[in-house]
């Protein structure tokens, strides 16, 4: 690659290139899809929060429109990543997606605990689809530098030197070397996509919530426009007729301590369960709630206390 102060993004954007450092091993690899460095270090790419579900496949696209809230249809290669969601036939959520377009593939990525769970019940509904699933071990979910909205997308993929590592996002703004996202905080990852409103599901808050509780249409995460899907009625009914009476709020726990908050834990007043954590990052805690307040006395129900954040 001949040498350039900036790269630019799809949509013209200018991307930072502190990457100039790198442009070696830099190269940009569709409309979307910005791909740079090589790593050899296994641990790099081990124990990720979400894991990845490919899914392939003639009738991928299709049996995937039919399954999920989102409009699949829109993935494409100007498109590489929308939010979406797959729910169970009385519209609660099974699992948190964010979908990745390939030429020859759809990837899922999920929760870790959920990959298999996912798997099992999207193959209920195949019958004669030609569509297949699996989790990828030749991908991984990485967290990433570029400036985060909740929705970057950071992949390594394995090839036959080491891994590596694309980032697909309209608002990429920085590469770095490939080895230095094995020293990434992923706790502070996983904050930033809370904040974001980016509800990683757990199997414990699993098929317990609706798509509207967990804040899904605030996010892009459904499409209202397209045709039914497993669940539509009920999430369609509560967009046009229903009124969402709890919403998944952000919560800041109070004291610290090393015990984790767990997901499936109450959110009380005064002993009265108010809500319960859907998922946790450190002290950073996204709850579906009913209406709370600032003055409101928020404990879990272990005793420990948690702040509103607005």
């Amino acid at each position: 690659m001949p040498d350039q102060p900036l790269l630019r993004s799809r949509i013209g954007r200018n991307i930072d290139s502190t990457a100039a450092r790198h442009q070696s091993k830099l190269r940009v690899r569709g409309k979307g899809i910005l791909t740079y460095g090589m790593s050899t270090q296994e641990s790099a790419v081990k124990d990720r929060w979400l894991q990845v579900v490919r899914c392939t496949g003639s009738d991928r696209t299709t049996f995937l429109q039919g399954q999920l809230t989102q409009d699949v249809q829109r993935l494409d290669e100007a498109t590489p990543a929308l939010p979406a969601a797959c729910c169970d036939p009385k519209g609660r959520v099974i699992a948190t997606i964010t979908l990745v377009w390939l030429p020859d593939e759809i990837l899922m990525l999920v929760h870790h605990e959920l990959a298999q769970p996912l798997i099992e019940h999207l193959s209920r509904y195949r019958l004669r689809a030609n569509v297949q699933f699996e989790v990828a071990q030749d991908f991984a979910v990485a967290p990433t530098l570029a400036r985060h909205t909740g929705h970057e997308i950071a992949l390594w993929r394995k090839e036959e030197n080491g891994w590596r590592i694309g980032v697909m996002h309209e608002q990429i703004v920085a590469a770095e070397d490939a080895d230095q996202h094995s020293g990434i905080d992923e706790s502070r990852w996983r904050k930033l996509r809370l904040v974001a409103g980016v509800l990683d599901l757990p199997s414990a808050s699993s098929a317990q919530f609706t798509a509207h509780m967990l804040n899904l249409d605030k996010i892009g995460a459904i499409s209202f426009n397209k045709g039914c899907y497993t669940g539509q009625e009920i999430v369609a009914r509560t967009e046009h007729r229903g009124t969402v009476k709890r919403r998944a709020r952000l919560l800041r726990l109070v004291d610290r301590t090393p015990k984790a908050v767990d997901a499936g834990q109450s959110i009380t007043i005064d002993g009265r369960k108010v809500g319960t954590v859907v998922v946790a990052a450190d002290a950073t805690i996204a709850a579906v709630c009913g209406e709370i307040t600032h003055a409101d006395r928020l404990k879990l129900d272990d005793g420990r206390s948690v702040s509103f954040i607005d």
